[in-house]
């Protein structure tokens, strides 16, 4: 047997089912691959042409959405859909096992597997697998939590905002336990200090940001073109702990790579770097 997130993993979104069938590849899979070379498979109903209904889709990564490959799989009277990374030559993040999503409810059963794992299904003919996916996809409600502080120029609103959720199967202590954590502990010392800012400060623990920033666009959708220019800038902590830190600042000029921040953010990362020197970090 193979073992759950080592040697394969559900994506999210998967169907759910219990399916025994003979696994067959899609066409377009490239085997071997080389170190540039990228995989259409799946990315079109042609790629399913010969496919025989009820087996179990043999894909490789690449090119378009899993969702794409997998709805196409389904399309095409897959029982499952087996998606395997691209193995580039030299690139462990095209070989090893990987997680992701197909964005929404699928029809069938959609795992992933490493590079090695499948092309030894590819090449092993005539062969069965048994797969059970035991998942559940359902509309849940969230919260955003938002404070202001009482003083402060309202026409130049400083947000600060962290994310309160975490991924599936994760602690969340780093993402973003430590983001969130670290915010509350500047509202709560700005209290206890009776600090009172120029500008106003809203302090945001959004919710839903790991399913695709549901939280922050929901609260965005809701303000005026006048609420939007009020604000003057929003500082964003995602991840700001970990064992192995590292002590970097957001290149909001553009200096370093090449692209900047939208408007101001330069300014902010002037900020951020007086102080670490003031403080001799």
């Amino acid at each position: 047997g193979y073992v759950y997130n080592t040697d394969f993993a559900t994506l999210d979104y998967s169907g759910s089912d219990d399916v025994t069938a003979l696994v067959q590849q899609v066409n377009d899979n490239v085997l071997p691959p080389t170190a540039t070379s990228t995989s259409t498979a799946g990315c079109e109903t042609a790629d399913f042409n010969g496919f025989v209904p009820g087996s179990i889709a043999l894909i490789q990564r690449g090119s378009c959405s899993l969702a794409q490959k997998v709805a196409n799989a389904a399309t095409a009277g897959a029982a499952a859909a087996i998606i395997f990374n691209e193995g580039n030559p030299g690139d462990l993040e095209r070989n090893d096992l990987f997680f992701g999503t197909v964005s929404a409810p699928a029809a069938i059963p959609a795992i992933s597997v490493s590079f090695e794992l499948g092309s030894t299904l590819a090449n092993t003919a005539g062969l069965q697998v048994h797969i059970v996916t035991n998942t559940l996809s359902e509309i849940r409600n969230t919260a955003n939590v938002i404070a202001n502080t009482a003083g402060g120029r309202s026409d130049r609103v400083v947000v600060v905002g962290a994310h309160l959720d975490s991924v599936p199967g994760a602690a969340g202590i780093n993402d973003n336990g430590s983001g969130t954590a670290g915010i509350l502990e500047i509202a709560v010392q700005m209290a206890k200090l009776k600090i009172k800012p120029v500008n106003k400060v809203r302090f945001a623990f959004w919710g839903a940001e790991e399913v695709g920033l549901l939280g922050s666009a929901h609260y965005v959708s809701l303000l005026s073109k006048k609420q939007i220019q009020r604000i003057a800038l929003n500082l964003n902590f995602d991840m700001i702990g970990s064992p192995n830190f590292g002590r970097f600042v957001y290149d909001g000029d553009g200096s370093d790579t090449g692209t900047a921040g939208p408007n101001g953010s330069a300014n902010i990362e002037s900020v951020f770097n007086r102080y670490f020197a003031k403080q001799k970090l």
